[in-house]
């Protein structure tokens, strides 16, 4: 007779259920990921705050390097104080006495000045870009110079009004002055 073999429909099972276990496999990504192990998930906010980091280490260190470079120009303007006080009691000796002015001595230290100067300058000019130019107050604060410029104006018209009504009472006055004179001269005449 007929071979009989596994019902079909217990092929189409063991068939569909080992496809469907290697296509569930396949189709895991989540599963792929747990096998793989969590990769580092950088959220927008963390990418922020490693950017804002990154910003305020490089602020710092600029700011060192200003730092550093002022100081520096610092020394040498103070260098540049003290050539300029030696320059000034060299000169002031050569006035008092009868002393000539050594031209070696004086040219070697406005050549050291002119040197000094250069290298401040050196120092500085990188970081001419942060200086800024001062400039007049706010919109606030020349609302408050022309309140002041009223006040001020009221008070000198005020000033004018009384030196004219003093000017006016002493005109009248004399007038009257004048008047009491010629009276007391025709009186004694």
């Amino acid at each position: 007779m007929s071979q009989q073999g596994p019902p079909k429909r217990d092929k189409f099972a063991a068939l569909a259920q080992q496809s469907s276990s290697d296509a569930f496999r396949r189709r895991d990504k989540f599963a792929a990921l747990e096998r793989r192990g969590d990769p580092v998930v950088v959220t927008h906010e963390q990418q922020q705050e490693t950017q804002e980091q990154k910003l305020w280490k490089e602020r710092m260190e600029q700011r060192q390097a200003i730092w550093k470079d002022m100081e520096q120009a610092e020394a040498l303007t103070i260098k540049l104080l003290q050539l300029a006080q030696e320059t000034a009691t060299s000169l002031a000796t050569t006035t008092t006495t009868t002393s000539t002015v050594d031209k070696n001595q004086v040219s070697s230290m406005a050549n050291e000045f002119s040197q000094t100067l250069t290298r401040i300058h050196q120092c500085l000019l990188p970081h001419a870009a942060h200086v800024k130019a001062y400039t007049n107050p706010s919109r606030i604060n020349r609302m408050y110079q022309a309140r002041v410029e009223l006040r001020l104006a009221q008070e000198k018209r005020e000033i004018i009004q009384e030196l004219l009504s003093l000017e006016q009472q002493q005109e009248t006055m004399s007038e009257t002055q004048k008047q009491q004179l010629l009276k007391r001269k025709r009186e004694d005449s």
